[in-house]
């Protein structure tokens, strides 16, 4: 049920740009800013955000400004990890990558599984050289772990999801988590009234990749940024999409998005988005938050460039190939032996390909090989 808090501090802003790019945000038009600046008016104190508790992860309800890949101020609401007014110059929008492990424990980590060794800059590198096919590579098998993105969640099989969702903003919102009920139905929080706290908690669905989303107005919440991907691993086949499917060396998560900046001044001022009356255009679309030359890795910032390399650029070593054996695990009988001695591979990578666009119905789906990479 919706717990009530103290009001918040200032009243919301009305502050925006306005700016739109053309494509993945490689041309850039003209910003303007409105004629009248509005005036700011004092409000009661924010509400604080309540303390943590043991196997208790906390998503708050933010809003603010982030800037897109051709320097463009657009309006964005999310479920973040810490509370953020709309001035903050860097505000919570995306939640930080967690694992809610099946001993009850929530451990803020960017890789799974726990404690296990990291990829070099993403890249696993190989046991050594195949000596039967020169310029080709050996896996190791079960050892790396794989980064993760902001807004993912990994659960594992067994454990007890309990989500702690926090409403800072002025009107009533929702988190629902779909396709995780004990039935494949919808998990929702129910109406979260403003400065208000629920508290949705369930059982781990099967292994698979989810999104969770405020499903008001769909798809208007969503396209502005509440939504996050739960991925759900069994902790017993920490290194196979679940017992018995495909097996990799690493995964990536991709969470593709696209932005919708009309859509977002009208929300900024106080209108309500029609998505049928105003249809989507957007002008933007992100790749694990990132666009255009940035999620390619090839930025000025480093660290930026870094992490794109680590979450979300596929590569690898070359190996032996077999697309016989696509999207098979590891099987009994002599291929077995053979694999256990390195001879030959039967794994490579994974990729969770979710998508969060401008439709009314989330999409997440899971596309795996055996010895290569296909996605959808």
């Amino acid at each position: 049920m919706p717990e009530h808090l103290p009001p918040e501090m200032l009243d919301r802003g009305e502050f925006l740009k306005f700016g739109a790019a053309a494509g993945l945000g490689l041309a850039a038009l003209s910003m303007a800013q409105p004629a009248v600046q509005p005036q700011r008016v004092a409000r009661t104190p924010m509400p604080l955000a309540p303390a943590p508790l043991h196997g208790v992860l906390d998503l708050y309800i933010n809003e603010g400004y982030l800037k897109m890949v051709d320097d463009t101020l657009v309006y964005h609401r999310g479920f973040g990890s810490r509370p953020t007014d709309i001035d903050d110059p860097s505000p919570s929008l995306t939640l930080d990558p967690a694992v809610i492990t099946v001993a009850g424990d929530v451990v803020s980590s960017r890789s799974y599984p726990l404690g296990a060794p990291l990829p070099p800059r993403g890249t696993p590198t190989p046991v050594g050289p195949d000596p039967v096919n020169p310029g080709q590579y050996f896996i190791r098998r079960n050892y790396w772990a794989s980064y993760f993105p902001p807004r993912t969640v990994i659960a594992e099989s067994g454990s007890t999801v309990r989500l702690r969702v926090q409403n800072w903003l002025g009107k009533p919102h929702v988190l629902t988590v779909f396709g995780a009920g004990p039935d494949g139905g919808d998990l929702t929080s129910g109406s979260i009234a403003p400065d208000s706290v629920a508290l949705l908690e369930f059982d781990c669905p099967p292994p698979g990749t989810y999104i969770f989303a405020d499903a008001t107005n769909a798809p208007v919440e969503r396209v502005l940024g509440l939504f996050g991907v739960p991925v759900v691993i069994d902790p017993d086949h920490r290194w196979e999409i679940a017992e018995g499917r495909a097996s990799f060396e690493r995964q990536w998560v991709w969470i593709c998005h696209a932005v919708e900046p009309r859509w977002a001044s009208m929300e900024a001022s106080g209108q309500t988005v029609d998505p049928v009356q105003t249809r989507a255009v957007p002008r933007y679309v992100t790749l694990n938050g990132r666009s255009g030359f940035e999620f390619l890795g090839i930025t000025f910032d480093d660290e930026l460039n870094l992490a794109s390399e680590e979450e979300t650029l596929i590569s690898g070593y070359p190996r032996q190939l077999d697309v016989r054996q696509f999207g098979e695990g590891w099987r009994s009988g002599p291929s077995a032996e053979a694999s256990s001695s390195g001879s030959s591979i039967q794994e490579s990578c994974s990729i969770r390909c979710t998508s969060t666009g401008t439709t009314s119905g989330p999409s997440a789906r899971t596309t795996s090989t055996g010895r290569g990479v296909r996605a959808s």
